[in-house]
């Protein structure tokens, strides 16, 4: 292989390079971009591609550069449109100008060629099957090369730069590369469409896994009250006590469907309301001793290390429902009794409160795991996952993270990281 062609195959690298990092990234991170947003990053991506080009290029006689800086252009034409062809155009001459050399008005002759076009084509393009997309970008490309050699040869009024083999594998590698660049960039709008898919589906189940939830959530108080209303209707229940105690039983049923609405809510709308600096040592000791006799009764004990000056921001109601919803989880998984261990400490370094609360229980599988925080996901027999959805959409909507460690038979623990506050 000649220096000149691996010149040309490092330069072609380079230019596609930056598309497998810039869709790694992207599909890494589940962005859901608009389409000015893309526009935006295409066009920021391809011109890094044309300078990564002009940079790495190579002479092959005093003043001629050559190199792959037509691919990205044309694919940012062809895809973007005119406006972002012209931003490309500026920056590619540019660049070339600044450069210099006698072959800049080569340079400039072709491109110009090439943006007109590519400005008469790309509306069609957009409508072609991909089979017609690949045979158009392949004529680009060959128009690319005939353009450059008949502008260089008018220009030097000569053919003495003539090199068939460089010629030759300058064009091979255009149309190959145009062909890889062309399936690598329909590749990632699939992907990207497909995950958009899938998204939508996801939140579509999730919408009828909530509807299915709340209605069997509360449609169980709503019969009771029901129920009761009837009977009482009838008048088949004489003793004042019985009313009374049916009365009570059909109000903490009607407190449940509310209870159970308002967690919905807050799933719905988990932002802070009124905010305010709290202290998270506080809050826990609270907590814990609210709980402590249901701990008590299912002999649990509770090992407290809580460290002073824990100081976040959010709203003391919501956080201590997380807080109480945890611990509750924790206890309930030891129902042979076990320990169960809530810490809060600073990590320093990091402007970080860290919040564990561990057990001693069941444990959890790794799909239990992946699973936890979903919609309608439980590992108790009658729960709904309502608790832990709350949960991580209350500290998510604080700034915060939760990380689960589990290992069944072993125990479970919920390490909760917030933003300090001084």
């Amino acid at each position: 292989m000649s220096l000149i062609t691996k010149d040309l195959l490092i330069n072609f690298l380079l230019i596609i390079t930056p598309i497998f990092l810039v869709n790694l990234y992207i599909m890494e991170r589940k962005f859901n971009l608009s389409e000015e947003m893309i526009k935006r990053i295409m066009i920021v991506v391809f011109s890094v591609c044309i300078i990564l080009a002009l940079s790495f290029s190579f002479e092959l006689s005093k003043g001629l550069i050559f190199d792959f800086r037509t691919i990205p252009f044309i694919f940012g034409l062809l895809y973007g449109g005119p406006r972002m062809g012209a931003i490309l155009l500026v920056v590619l001459l540019s660049y070339r100008f600044a450069l210099g050399g006698e072959g800049v008005w080569a340079v400039l002759i072709t491109y110009i060629i090439l943006y007109v076009s590519g400005c008469l084509t790309w509306k069609h393009y957009q409508e072609m099957s991909i089979h017609k997309r690949y045979l158009t970008t392949v004529g680009f490309m060959l128009l690319t090369v005939f353009l450059l050699f008949i502008s260089t040869a008018i220009l030097f009024n000569s053919f003495a730069f003539f090199d068939f083999v460089f010629w030759l594998n300058f064009t091979i590698i255009h149309v190959v590369g145009a062909i890889v660049f062309i399936h690598l960039i329909e590749m990632m709008k699939q992907n990207y469409q497909l995950r958009n898919e899938m998204i939508r589906n996801e939140k579509s189940e999730v919408i009828s896994q909530l509807a299915a939830s709340i209605a069997h959530e509360v449609r169980n108080p709503l019969t009771t009250t029901s129920g009761v209303i009837q009977l009482l209707l009838k008048d088949e229940v004489k003793d004042e006590e019985k009313r009374k105690e049916l009365l009570k039983l059909a109000k903490q049923e009607l407190k449940q469907a509310e209870s159970v609405i308002s967690d919905y809510l807050l799933v719905a709308r988990p932002y802070q309301n009124k905010v305010e600096t709290l202290s998270i040592d506080e809050i826990l000791y609270r907590s814990i001793e609210i709980i402590r006799p249901m701990a008590n009764m299912n002999n649990v004990t509770i090992v407290s290390e809580l460290e002073n000056n824990c100081y976040v921001t959010g709203e003391v109601q919501k956080l201590h429902q997380s807080f109480l919803n945890l611990i509750k989880n924790g206890i309930e998984a030891m129902p042979n009794g076990g320990t169960l261990t809530v810490k809060c400490k600073i990590i320093k370094g990091q402007s970080k409160v860290q919040i564990t609360i561990a057990d001693t229980g069941i444990g959890m599988s790794k799909h239990q795991i992946e699973c936890i925080g979903d919609p309608y996901y439980s590992t108790k027999e009658n729960g709904t996952g309502l608790g832990m959805m709350v949960v991580y959409r209350i500290i998510e909507g604080m700034g915060g993270k939760i990380k689960v460690y589990s290992e069944l038979e072993k125990g479970t623990a919920f390490k909760i990281l917030l933003p300090q506050t001084n």
